[in-house]
C-alpha cells in the first residue's frame, strides 16, 4: 500500500526460475524538494524534506562532496540519508530522481552534536540525537525499568510507597521515588520571588484507571476565578510519544493576575529519589537540554545503575496557540549517596497568566553507573578484611603479598598463594565438531576446554531457554606467533551466529581487548566468543555462556589428590579459578569486561552447578559469562595458563586425596601448625592475677603475666625444630616483659600529660611521640614522666593516635582507636597538584596511621583535626583518577574528578596554599592575596552617642615607611527601594537617637527602638566589637577566623514595616581611609569576590603605602528564623581617590519583604608586602625630586674579562665558560677534600696555599620587623657519615627546646658532577663543590608572625700568613636585595657561596631573603670572612635551606680590585689597575684640555693668521 505512483516513484523487477528477467520503473508525479538540512563536520544523518520522493534506491542518488550517500530510511515526503565526515564550511550536493537532477549547496557546521550518544542505540539525525529500538535517554543509553503504575490519590502527588527491587548490570537496588506539584510563584524581572501560593485542597475525578484529574478553584487567594487543573496519566504500553511506564502530567493555569505586566509565573515541583542501601552506592544529578528532542530539558537523578528521568517541555499553550520559551531550573538540591531531592521550575514568559504545560518522567536503567559521572556522590562497601590463603600467608615475603584477600605474587611466582611457577600448556589437539580443546602433559594430566551452550536469562537470572551448540565449523590458521582456531555456528534460521577463536600463543603476545592491553604467554589459551543479533525475547534479558573446563590424572592413580578454588572480584563475579592434581594446576582468567555493540560493558561470571562430580583423580568447573542485551553483538575474552605448583593439594584446606595417597595424614600443614602452635603456647593467661586490672576513664594498663605451660603432645620429629623456636621466643619474652607502663590519657584543658610506670631510671631525654609530634620531655624519674605538651586535641572519643615511648633500653607503642571514622566529602581535585581537603569525622590525624594515595601515588599529610584532614598531592592527569584512604588498616576508596583547571584564579602566593581551589592564608597572613599582616593598632574609643568606629591618628611602621593614617566606619543608612529601583524613603542612621549599652571593654551595644517613627514596632541594634586575640567565631553557622584587632559591625533590624510587600531594604556602609598631612605616598582601592572566601565574603581594601583598612562583607544574612539566607547582591563604590583620602560606599541589598534580619561585617588594619603604588588605581603625592635610574657598570678591567669572558647585564657579569666568578677572571676549581669537625657542622679543607672554612654559628628567631627575639646557640652534636661514588656526605644532627626541635645537618662534598634537586629545581653540583642542606623541624615559634634566621659563617685564608698576600671580598644581591652570592678572596684563589631565595617550608617552596649581617672577625691582606643570615618564614613542621660553595681560582690579583686589603709589605704596586687606568686617563684629558686651549687662543691672534698665511704660500707650487 505504500508504494503508488499516486505519491512516489518506484521500481518493480520479475526473474523467472528460468533465469530470465525483466524490470521496470514506474513514475509518479514530479518530485520536489522543500527543506535541504544543515549537515555537521563529523557526519551523521540528513534528512531530506519534500513530495512525491522516491525511496527507492533504484531510482534515486544523493551525492554530497562527490560521495554517493546511502539511503537509510524514506517516504514520499521524507528521506534519511547516511554521510561521512565533511570539511567545515561548505559542500556541494546532487539528488537524482528519475534522471531528474537538483543540486544544493550544503553549509557544514563544525559544532559538535549528539554528544555522548550510543552509536548502536540511536543516530545522529541533523544534530537530533534519535534513540532506536526501546532505547532512551539523554544519549540513548537507557532502558525502561518497566516499573508497575504508582498510587495516587486526593492530590496530584506520586509515590512510591515501598521500595522496589531494581535489578540491573548484576546490581539489585532496592529504590523508591515520589513526584509532587508544590506551588505557583510569581517573579519581578530580577527573577525576585514577589509571592507564592502552595497547591492544596484538590478535587479529583479518576477518568480511567490509568488517568485522574485534579482542580482547585480560586488558588490565588486575592483572585477567586483562578483556577489550575492537573491530569495526571499513567503509560503501560509504548505510544508514539512516550516509552513504556511512562508518568505525564498536563498542568492548566486559568486567570491568574499579576501585580505588574513585567512579572512572571513559575511552577514549582519536587522530585525524590532513594534507595534503602546505604553502602556500595554512588548518586549524580544531571539537568541540560535534551539533544534528542531539543523542545525539552531533562532532569536524571541517578543511583546506581537506575534513575528517575524527569522531562520539561520548553513549550507551552496560552489562547489555544502553542508558544516556546518555557525555561526550566533547579531551584535547590539535597544529594547524599543514597538520596536526592530536587525542587525545580518552570518559568514562563513576562505577563502570561494563563497556560497550559506538560511534562513526564519514567524509571529508567542505564548503561554506565552514577559512579562514573563527575558529581558523584559515593559511599563505597566497606573493605572486608580477608586473610590469604597459604602457609606462609602467599608463599611468604619473597613470595608475594597478601592485599584485599588476594595474593600478589611476585614474579616468577603465580597462582592463589603463589605457590606455582608458569609452565607451557602442552600443544593441545582441536575437538573438530565443537570448540572444545584438549592437551595432554608428559605425566598424563589431561586439561581440557569447552563451551557447553548458551542460555537467555532475565534480568533477575531466571532461565528463559537453554541453546545448545551444534553443527560447528572448523578452519586453523598458524603464524610464528600463534596457532588460531576458528569455530562458527549459527542459530535461529541462521539469524544469529556464534563465533569462537581459541588462540595457541608459541610466544608471548601482546593483545588488545575492552580496550586494554595484556601479554599472553607462551604455552598460554585464549578463548573469544562472538554472538551476533540474538534474538532476545525481551530487551531486559542477558545471555550467559557456559565455559566447562577440566584437569584430570589419566592414570587415576590412587596416590593423587585434587584441589579447587575460586577467586571472585569486588562485585562477587567470578575472576579466576584454580583447579589442580598433583603438582599442575589449570588457571582460568574471567575479565570482568565485554564489549557489547562496540562498548565496553562491565559483565558478571558466575558459579554453575556442575553435573561433574569431582575425585582425587579429576576436578572440573563451570563458569557461566553474563553478558547484557545487545543489538548487534557480544564479545568475551577468558584466558588460560598451566601452572606447576611446588605446594601439594593435600597441602591445602579442601583438597579431596584417596585413603590411599600417600600424603592422606588427614591433617594439612596449617593443621599441623596449629597443633603445634597449640602445644608451644597452651598457656593459661592469668591476666592481672598479682595486680588486680584497673578500669578508669581514660586508662590503660599493661602488667607483666603469669604464664604456665602445659605438657606437650606428641607431634612429627619433623616439627621438633618449630617448637624449640618458639619456646626460645617464649622464654625471652617473659625475660623481656619485667616492666609495667601505665599511660593516663590526659582529659581536654588539661596542658601538662604525665606518663606513670617503671624503670624510666630519671631518663629526661626519652623520646616521646604523641600522634606522630614529639612531646617535649620537662622531668623524669623513675616512675614518672611529665610532658611538657598541649594535649587537647588527643581526645579518645574524637580521634585515633599512637603514643611512642622510647627510653633507650626499650620502647613502648601504644594506639589507641577512637570511634570508627567517616569521610563525607571527597572533593575534586586539580592536574597541576596542590592541596586537598577531605571532611568527615573521627579522623586520625597521625601520619603513622593514615595514608592517602591519589592516582597510585602517596600524598603528604600538611595538617589536620578529627574532622578534616589536608594532603599535600602532585600533578595529576585530567579526568578521573582513584584515591585510597586508610586509617587504622580500614581504606576506604574513591573515584576523584581530576579537573583541568587553574584553581584559585591562578593566585600564587608564598604566605597562601590552595587547598579545594580556595585560597588559604598562612603564617597569620591575610588580606585578598594573603600578603598582609595584622598591623595590631590598638581599640579606638567607642562613640557614646553614635554606632561608628572613629580612630585617632596613628603612626604605622611598616618595610621602614612611616605614615600617619585614621579611619572611621559608619553604618551609614537604611532606604527602602521598589522592585523597579526607585527609592521610597531613608533612614539616616546617624540621625538616630541611641541608647548606648557597653557589654565589656570590648563591645559596645547600640538601640534605637522605633527607627520608623513613634510607636513603629520596628527596632535597629547595632553591636560594635574588637577583636584583642586570634579567635574562631561564627557569623549565623558560618566559621570565620577573626584576627587580633578585627573591628566587627553585628546589624539587627526587627520588624521593619514596608510601604508595600514587594519593596526592599539596602544598608549602607561608609569607611573612610586618610593619611593626613603625608607628601611621599600613594593610595588606591580595590574590591570584589575575597580569593580566600568566594563563597562567603565580599571585600575592599583602602591602602596608602603599605597599610591599609581591610573590610569583608558576608554574602549572607540571618533571616526571621536565625537561618543563613542569601543577600540579593552587593554593591560597591567609592569617591574619586586622593592621595589623603579614600572614602568607600557599600551597599547591601535584601531580599523583599525581609522584616527581621541579622547581617555581619568586619574591618581589620593591615600592612602589605606590597606598597598600593603597585595598583592600577593608585593616584601619587610625591614632593621630592625622583632619582633618575642609573646604569650601573659591571666590574673588571675590561668589564667582565672583556667580551671573550663574558657580558655586563643590568650590572652583573653573565660570563662565558669555562669563565666565572664576580668579573669572569676565574675558572673553578676542585675544593680539597674537607675536614669534619666531629662535635660540630663546620668543614675545613686546605692545601699548601689557603685554608677554607664554613660552619653554621646559631639560630636566631626574628619579629616580622626583623627585631632579634632570641639567639640560640647550637651544641650537642651528632655526626655521621656516609660514602658513595658520587659524593661523600656528613649528616650532623642535634636537638633544642627538651628535644622538641631536631637540627639535621647534611654537608655534601661532590666527587663527579652531579645532578641534585632542591625547591623543585634541578642543578648540577659540580665534582669538588659542596653544598650545605640544612632542616629545622617544629621550632617553637613565640608568635606565628615571627621569622627565623640561620647564620652561615665562611672564611678563606693564607695558611703562610705572608705579608705580600691580599684579600677581597664582593657581595652580590638579588633585584629583592637579598644576597645572592658571595666572593672572598686571598691572592689567586677565590671562595664562593651562593644563597639560594627559595626554600621548603612545610613541602611548599617559598620565597626568602638572605642578608649580610655584621662581623666581630675582622678581614685582613690573609683572610677574609662573610656571615650572612637566611631568613625563612614561620613553619609548622619544618623548613629546609640550601646555599652551595665553590672554590675558584682567579686570573685578576685583589690587589688590582677596587676595597682589596693588601699587606705593608707587598711588592705588589699600591694602586690597582682601576686607579692607574684612571691617571691615566686623567692625565691624556689633562694635555688635550692644554693643546685645545692653546689652538683656540692662537687662531685668535692676528700674528699667528699672518704666519699661517706665508706658510700656505711658500707651500704653493711655482706655474
Amino acid at each position: 500500500m505504500i508504494y503508488s505512483t499516486n505519491d512516489t516513484s518506484f521500481s518493480i523487477s520479475i526473474v523467472l526460475s528460468n533465469g530470465q528477467s525483466n524490470s521496470v520503473i514506474l513514475y509518479g508525479p514530479a518530485y520536489t524538494i522543500t527543506k535541504y538540512p544543515k549537515v555537521y563536520k563529523s557526519g551523521g544523518y540528513m534528512k531530506i524534506v519534500g513530495t512525491y520522493l522516491s525511496f527507492d534506491p533504484n531510482v534515486i542518488s544523493f551525492v554530497v562532496n562527490g560521495n554517493n550517500l546511502t539511503l537509510y530510511s524514506g517516504s514520499s515526503t521524507e528521506l534519511i540519508f547516511k554521510y561521512g565526515e565533511l570539511p567545515t564550511g561548505s559542500v556541494s550536493s546532487m539528488f537524482t530522481q528519475g534522471g531528474i537532477a537538483k543540486d544544493q549547496v550544503l553549509v557544514v557546521s563544525s559544532i559538535p552534536q549528539c554528544t555522548g550518544l550510543s552509536p548502536y542505540n540511536g543516530i545522529c539525525l541533523d544534530g537530533v540525537s534519535v534513540c532506536l529500538n526501546a532505547w532512551t535517554g539523554p544519549t540513548c543509553q537507557s532502558l525502561s525499568a518497566n516499573f508497575t503504575q504508582p498510587s495516587w490519590g486526593p492530590n496530584p502527588n506520586i509515590s512510591t510507597q515501598n521500595y522496589i527491587n531494581s535489578d540491573f548490570n548484576l546490581d539489585t537496588l532496592p529504590v523508591r521515588y515520589s513526584k509532587y506539584l508544590v506551588g505557583i510563584q510569581e517573579l519581578n524581572n530580577l527573577n525576585l520571588v514577589l509571592r507564592y501560593f502552595e497547591f492544596s485542597n484538590w478535587i479529583y475525578t479518576n477518568i480511567s484507571s490509568t488517568k485522574t484529574i485534579y482542580y482547585i478553584e480560586g488558588f490565588q487567594t486575592e483572585n477567586p476565578t483562578s483556577n489550575i487543573s492537573v491530569i495526571v496519566e499513567y503509560y503501560p504500553s509504548p505510544t508514539s510519544k512516550y516509552i513504556q511506564s511512562t508518568l505525564s502530567y498536563i498542568v492548566q493555569v486559568n486567570g491568574y493576575t499579576l501585580n505588574s505586566t513585567t512579572n512572571h509565573l513559575g511552577l514549582v515541583y519536587g522530585s525524590n529519589f532513594e534507595t534503602s542501601q546505604t553502602v556500595g552506592i554512588c548518586s549524580s544529578s544531571n539537568i541540560q537540554i535534551l539533544q534528542s528532542d531539543k523542545s525539552f530539558y531533562y532532569s536524571q537523578l541517578k543511583l546506581n545503575y537506575v534513575s528517575l528521568y524527569n522531562r520539561f517541555s520548553m513549550k507551552y499553550i496560552s489562547g489555544g496557540i502553542e508558544f516556546n520559551g518555557a525555561s526550566f531550573s533547579h531551584d535547590a538540591l539535597q544529594q547524599t549517596a543514597y538520596s536526592i531531592v530536587e525542587i525545580a521550575i518552570s518559568l514562563f514568559p513576562q505577563n502570561v497568566n494563563s497556560f497550559e504545560y506538560n511534562f513526564d518522567f519514567n524509571v529508567l536503567y542505564n548503561i554506565d553507573s552514577a559512579s562514573g559521572d563527575s558529581n558523584k556522590i559515593c559511599i563505597p562497601k566497606p573493605p572486608v578484611i580477608v586473610p590469604c590463603k597459604g602457609t606462609p600467608e602467599c608463599g611468604g615475603s619473597d613470595h608475594g603479598l597478601c592485599k584485599s584477600g588476594k595474593c600478589e605474587c611476585i614474579l616468577p611466582w603465580a597462582g592463589e598463594m603463589c605457590d606455582s611457577v608458569r609452565g607451557p600448556i602442552p600443544d593441545p589437539e582441536p575437538n573438530p565438531t565443537q570448540p572444545s580443546i584438549n592437551s595432554t602433559t608428559d605425566d598424563q594430566v589431561q586439561l581440557h576446554i569447552s563451551i557447553v551452550s548458551i542460555r537467555e536469562l532475565d534480568y533477575n537470572g531466571n532461565e528463559i531457554r537453554n541453546v545448545p551448540l551444534g553443527n560447528w565449523t572448523l578452519k586453523q590458521s598458524k603464524t610464528d606467533q600463534k596457532q588460531t582456531y576458528f569455530y562458527q555456528t549459527s542459530l535461529f534460521d541462521g539469524n544469529s551466529e556464534v563465533k569462537v577463536t581459541i588462540d595457541y600463543f608459541y610466544k608471548d603476545t601482546v593483545v588488545s581487548f575492552a580496550n586494554q592491553n595484556s601479554t599472553k604467554l607462551a604455552g598460554s589459551i585464549k578463548c573469544s566468543a562472538n554472538i551476533t543479533t540474538w534474538p532476545f525475547t525481551l530487551k531486559t534479558n542477558q545471555l550467559q555462556i557456559l565455559f566447562a573446563s577440566s584437569i584430570k590424572d589419566q592414570n587415576e592413580s590412587s596416590e593423587s589428590c585434587s584441589y579447587k578454588s575460586i577467586e571472585y572480584n569486588q562485585q562477587d563475579g567470578v575472576e579466576n579459578v584454580f583447579i589442580q592434581i598433583n603438582d599442575k594446576t589449570f588457571s582460568i582468567k574471567f575479565s570482568e569486561l565485554s564489549v557489547v555493540d562496540g562498548v565496553v560493558r562491565v559483565i558478571k561470571n558466575q558459579v554453575v552447578p556442575n553435573t561433574i562430580q569431582d575425585t582425587n583423580t579429576e576436578t572440573s568447573s563451570l563458569i557461566g559469562v553474563n553478558t547484557p542485551y545487545h543489538n548487534y553483538y557480544a564479545v568475551l575474552d577468558p584466558d588460560f595458563n598451566l601452572l606447576v605448583s611446588y605446594v601439594s593439594p593435600d597441602e591445602k584446606e579442601g583438597s579431596i586425596c584417596s585413603s590411599n595417597s600417600k600424603y592422606a595424614s588427614g591433617l594439612t600443614k596449617a593443621q599441623l601448625a596449629g597443633i603445634i602452635a597449640a602445644s608451644s603456647f597452651a598457656v593459661e593467661f592469668h591476666r592481672w592475677s598479682e595486680i588486680p586490672r584497673t578500669t578508669k576513664k581514660n586508662k590503660i594498663s599493661f602488667r607483666k603475666t603469669h604464664i604456665k605451660k602445659k605438657s606437650n603432645h606428641n607431634i612429627k620429629s619433623q616439627y621438633l625444630k618449630m617448637k624449640i623456636y618458639i619456646l626460645i621466643l617464649i622464654f625471652f619474652c617473659i625475660l623481656c616483659s619485667n616492666a609495667q607502663i601505665t599511660i593516663s590519657l590526659w582529659s581536654p584543658g588539661k596542658i601538662f600529660s604525665t606518663i606513670t610506670g617503671n624503670g624510666f631510671n630519671s631518663n629526661s631525654s626519652a623520646l616521646v611521640k604523641v600522634g606522630g609530634i614529639v612531646a617535649p620531655v620537662q622531668s623524669a624519674t623513675d616512675t614518672e614522666i611529665i610532658l611538657n605538651f598541649d594535649g587537647r586535641k588527643y581526645v579518645m572519643n574524637d580521634t585515633s593516635f599512637s603514643i611512642i615511648i622510647d627510653i633507650g633500653i626499650y620502647a613502648l607503642s601504644q594506639v589507641f582507636s577512637g570511634p570508627p571514622y567517616q569521610i563525607t566529602t571527597f572533593p575534586p581535585i586539580y592536574t597541576q597538584g596542590g592541596y586537598v581537603k577531605l571532611i568527615g569525622n573521627y579522623l586520625s590525624f597521625d601520619p603513622s596511621l593514615i595514608s592517602f594515595s591519589i592516582n597510585g601515588q602517596v600524598t603528604t599529610l600538611y595538617s589536620g583535626t578529627s574532622t578534616y584532614l589536608i594532603f599535600l598531592y602532585s600533578a595529576t592527569p585530567a579526568g578521573y583518577v582513584t584515591s585510597n584512604f586508610i586509617q587504622n588498616g580500614v581504606y576506604k576508596s574513591q573515584t576523584l574528578s581530576v579537573l583541568d583547571q587553574v584553581p584559585c584564579g591562578g593566585i600564587s602566593s608564598a604566605f597562601a596554599i590552595c587547598v579545594n581551589g580556595n585560597l588559604i592564608c598562612l603564617d597569620q597572613r591575610t588580606g585578598p592575596l594573603c600578603e598582609s599582616i595584622s598591623a595590631n593598632f590598638t581599640q579606638s574609643t567607642w562613640s557614646n552617642t553614635l554606632p561608628t568606629i572613629n580612630s585617632t591618628v596613628v603612626t604605622s611602621n611598616f618595610n621602614g615607611n612611616q605614615l600617619p593614617v585614621k579611619y572611621t566606619l559608619i553604618p551609614t543608612s537604611i532606604s527602602e527601594w521598589t522592585l523597579e529601583s526607585v527609592l521610597v524613603r531613608t533612614y539616616n542612621l546617624n540621625s538616630l537617637v541611641w541608647t548606648v549599652s557597653p557589654i565589656n571593654a570590648l563591645a559596645n551595644y547600640y538601640l534605637n527602638s522605633d527607627f520608623q517613627g513613634p510607636g513603629s514596632p520596628s527596632s535597629i541594634g547595632i553591636l560594635l566589637t574588637y577583636t584583642a586575640v586570634d579567635a574562631d567565631a561564627t557569623y549565623g553557622t558560618t566559621p570565620v577566623n577573626l584576627q587580633q584587632a578585627t573591628m566587627t559591625t553585628t546589624i539587627t533590624i526587627n520588624n521593619y514595616s514596608y510601604l508595600n510587600t514587594s519593596n526592599y531594604i539596602v544598608i549602607q556602609f561608609t569607611t573612610t581611609f586618610d593619611s593626613p598631612g603625608s607628601t611621599n605616598i600613594c593610595g588606591s582601592v580595590l574590591y570584589g569576590e575575597l580569593p580566600t572566601s568566594v563563597d562567603t565574603f565580599q571585600y575592599s581594601q583602602q591602602q596608602f603605602n603599605y597599610v591599609s583598612l581591610f573590610s569583608r562583607f558576608f554574602k549572607k544574612f540571618l533571616n526571621k528564623d536565625s537561618v543563613e539566607s542569601g543577600l540579593s547582591f552587593i554593591n560597591q563604590e567609592h569617591d574619586p581617590t586622593t592621595p589623603n583620602t579614600i572614602k568607600k560606599y557599600t551597599n547591601i541589598y535584601f531580599p523583599p519583604n525581609t522584616t527581621i534580619l541579622t547581617y555581619f561585617m568586619d574591618s581589620i588594619i593591615l600592612y602589605n608586602w606590597v606598597s598600593a603604588s603597585t595598583a592600577a588605581s593608585a593616584v601619587c603625592k610625591n614632593e621630592s625630586i625622583p632619582t633618575p635610574p642609573v646604569n650601573v657598570p659591571c666590574k673588571g678591567t675590561p668589564e667582565c674579562g672583556g667580551s671573550d669572558h663574558g657580558q655586563c647585564v643590568s650590572g652583573k657579569c653573565e660570563c662565558v665558560s669555562p669563565w666565572t666568578g664576580e668579573t669572569c677572571d676565574s675558572v673553578r676549581g676542585p675544593i680539597p677534600e674537607p675536614e669534619p669537625n666531629p662535635t660540630q657542622p663546620t668543614i675545613n679543607s686546605t692545601d699548601d696555599k689557603i685554608q677554607l672554612h664554613i660552619s653554621i654559628v646559631s639560630i636566631r628567631e626574628l619579629g616580622f620587623n626583623g627585631n632579634e627575639i632570641r639567639n640560640v646557640p647550637i651544641g650537642n652534636w651528632t655526626l655521621t657519615q656516609s660514602k658513595s661514588v658520587e659524593k661523600i656526605s656528613y649528616i650532623y644532627e642535634t636537638s633544642l627546646f627538651s628535644n622538641s626541635c631536631k637540627i639535621l645537618v647534611n654537608v655534601d662534598y661532590f666527587y663527579k658532577d652531579t645532578v641534585v634537586s632542591f625547591a623543585n629545581q634541578n642543578s648540577t653540583k659540580l665534582a669538588g663543590s659542596i653544598k650545605y642542606s640544612a632542616n629545622i623541624t617544629t621550632w617553637p615559634f613565640t608568635l606565628k608572625t615571627n621569622q627565623l634566621q640561620v647564620l652561615f659563617a665562611s672564611s678563606i685564608k693564607d695558611q703562610d700568613e705572608s705579608s705580600e698576600s691580599c684579600s677581597y671580598k664582593s657581595i652580590e644581591y638579588n633585584q629583592q636585595d637579598g644576597v645572592e652570592n658571595v666572593f672572598i678572596q686571598v691572592n689567586d684563589r677565590t671562595f664562593t657561596t651562593k644563597f639560594s631565595n627559595l626554600s621548603v617550608v612545610d613541602g611548599v617552596v617559598r620565597l626568602i631573603k638572605n642578608q649580610l649581617l655584621p662581623n666581630f672577625i675582622n678581614d685582613s691582606n690573609t683572610q677574609s670572612n662573610v656571615l650572612v643570615g637566611v631568613n625563612t618564614p614561620y613553619h609548622n613542621y619544618y623548613v629546609l635551606i640550601d646555599p652551595d660553595f665553590n672554590l675558584l681560582v682567579s686570573y685578576v690579583s685583589p690587589d688590582e680590585k677596587e676595597g682589596s686589603i693588601c699587606g705593608t709589605s707587598s711588592s705588589k704596586s699600591k694602586l690597582t689597575k682601576a686607579q692607574i687606568a684612571g691617571i691615566i686617563v686623567g692625565s691624556v684629558v689633562a694635555f688635550l684640555c692644554i693643546v685645545i686651549i692653546l689652538v683656540y687662543f692662537l687662531t685668535k691672534s692676528l700674528t699667528f693668521k699672518i704666519l699661517l698665511h706665508k706658510t700656505k704660500i711658500l707651500k704653493m707650487p711655482n706655474k
